[in-house]
């Protein structure tokens, strides 16, 4: 929320495979806050509240290829392409293809150690 109380988007995730550890990430952002860091930080804070305080193993992420903005967010919280899904979701667009991204715990708190230094 803004100084205001008007909500400007969410993140968060949710663990669809408790077993194996894993967690699906999505966010949403008001266009007119885009391009402000806003997402990037929230990102990282959610990834270090999922992976470390929670004791996720793995979260992971689409984002349609045809914002590929999202997929540079992903890439400064750390997150990693693993893959493309071609007509994975389907928006006002039509079928849209999308880019996986993912981060382990294990690489999250190698990416932690960094910025601490």
């Amino acid at each position: 929320m803004k100084s205001d109380n008007v909500v400007i988007g969410s993140i968060g995730f949710t663990v669809n495979n408790e077993r194996d550890s894993v967690a699906d990430l999505s966010y949403a952002l008001c266009k007119r806050y885009w391009n402000q860091g806003i997402i990037t930080e929230s990102l990282k804070l959610v990834l270090q509240y999922g992976l470390i305080q929670v004791g996720i193993n793995r979260i992971e992420a689409f984002h349609a290829t045809s914002n590929p903005a999202s997929g540079k967010v992903m890439q400064k919280a750390g997150m990693k392409y693993e893959g493309h899904s071609r007509q994975k979701y389907r928006s006002h667009k039509g079928f849209e293809d999308c880019d996986l991204y993912g981060i382990l715990k294990g690489e999250h708190v190698k990416i932690s150690d960094k910025m601490i230094r």
